[in-house]
């Protein structure tokens, strides 16, 4: 994690208090995270993740970081999970009335976009369609 970079977190000036116990020291105006607390969180996250899938839930993985949304959308496709890889109205596909776990939002829906026209660029999944 630590070649990764997952230990450099956001800016002093933005942060939440409530972090205080993930934060082990602060650089350059950066807060360092606590890899060790991390690690263990993410796999507690990876094994409520891992029981959800053995029950048959739904998973809707959103990565919208240019980095990320090449790896979003090949993990996503590998795992059979739905996912947003671009830029997206928040809360669209609630504010539409569907189910989260249903829809794979296509690369149509960018800032500026209504609800309406947000579910006009959902594309369902097939085997959400028979759950439906």
């Amino acid at each position: 994690m630590m070649e990764a970079g997952v230990h450099f977190g956001h800016g002093t000036k933005k942060w939440n208090p409530k972090m205080v116990p993930y934060i082990s020291a602060k650089r350059k105006g950066i807060h360092i995270t606590n890899l060790t607390r991390t690690a263990r969180f993410l796999s507690e996250a990876c094994d409520l993740v891992f029981d959800a899938a053995s029950r048959g839930k739904q998973f809707l993985i959103v990565g919208t970081k240019n980095k990320a949304a090449d790896s979003v959308e090949w993990a996503t496709i590998r795992a059979r999970c739905h996912y947003v890889n671009k830029k997206w109205l928040g809360a669209s596909i609630i504010a539409a009335g569907l189910a989260v776990g249903l829809a794979t939002i296509g690369p149509g829906i960018g800032q500026g976009t209504t609800a309406g026209q947000a579910v006009e660029g959902i594309v369902r999944q097939p085997e959400a369609e028979e759950k439906i």
